[in-house]
């Protein structure tokens, strides 16, 4: 779990209106059994981040952002009611390095779903960074 004084340290760079990823490390368990021991966000810590940084999507390389024994999806709904896109399963996130990159996040146009595939392309000083 992160805490609120780990988010508020963690995110001193992220600047208001930013795209925010939370790089776990998770998305090297895909498909074994850790992969939904997901680390998450505390509510508050979710609830500063929304409020101080008002990014405007929110990812993570694990497979979700709950936390663990709600039955009523938090960080979700947080997210959802400030028009905030999420991005969860998200992979080789260790190639965008620490600092800030320019970010595309490329949805495919499909109808009638509430979610889809994206392809996240990254781009540094010097070039597209290659994952």
């Amino acid at each position: 779990m992160m805490t609120l004084p780990e988010m508020q340290e963690r995110a001193a760079g992220v600047q208001k209106g930013d795209i925010v990823f939370l790089k776990t490390g998770m998305d090297k368990h895909f498909k074994t059994p850790d992969w939904e021991l997901q680390p998450y966000l505390a509510e508050d810590a979710m609830a500063w981040l929304i409020q101080e940084k008002a990014p405007h999507i929110i990812g993570t390389d694990a497979s979700g952002f709950e936390v663990p024994g709600t039955e009523y999806q938090p960080n979700h709904l947080k997210m959802f009611q400030h028009g905030i896109a999420m991005i969860e399963s998200a992979t080789n996130l260790d190639a965008l390095g620490e600092g800030r990159a320019l970010c595309f996040v490329l949805p495919l146009r499909l109808k009638g779903v509430d979610a889809c595939p994206v392809r996240i392309v990254a781009v540094r000083e010097g070039g597209i960074i290659d994952g």
